[in-house]
């Protein structure tokens, strides 16, 4: 990625967002963190967002970023399982919200969602190497 990238990262106050964040600050790259928490950073700027369609399509033109890194959402097993419901609103519906704003705006960065090997379950053994 070029120095001269400007990359926004969603969920810049949960670990995942704020360890991509510095990360890549430290690499020389223009970051700006997006998060629902009002958070102060010495190294990159957090500007906080509501994540509405709208709200995000306008960080977009003002920030004009190469990638969008999305890193927000619900991340609890114990929590979908209580609330299913609130939390595919919190991951799927976030997401397709990060989405919208992005399409409202004039720009075009390149989104990376995150996702995890939770994502597929546990396979029984010897299911690894089936081909049917």
């Amino acid at each position: 990625m070029s120095k001269d990238a400007i990359i926004a990262i969603t969920g810049a106050s949960g670990f995942i967002g704020a360890s991509l964040a510095e990360y890549f600050h430290r690499r020389g790259n223009a970051v700006i963190g997006l998060s629902l928490d009002d958070i102060s950073n010495d190294l990159y700027p957090v500007r906080k967002v509501r994540f509405t369609p709208g709200e995000l399509s306008q960080v977009m033109e003002d920030v004009r970023p190469s990638v969008l890194i999305h890193a927000a959402g619900s991340a609890s097993v114990a929590d979908s399982i209580a609330d299913p419901a609130g939390d595919f609103e919190s991951s799927v519906g976030l997401f397709q919200t990060v989405l919208e704003g992005v399409r409202q705006s004039r720009s075009s960065p390149v989104v990376v969602f995150l996702s995890s090997a939770a994502v597929y379950g546990n396979p029984a053994a010897g299911q690894r190497n089936r081909t049917d």
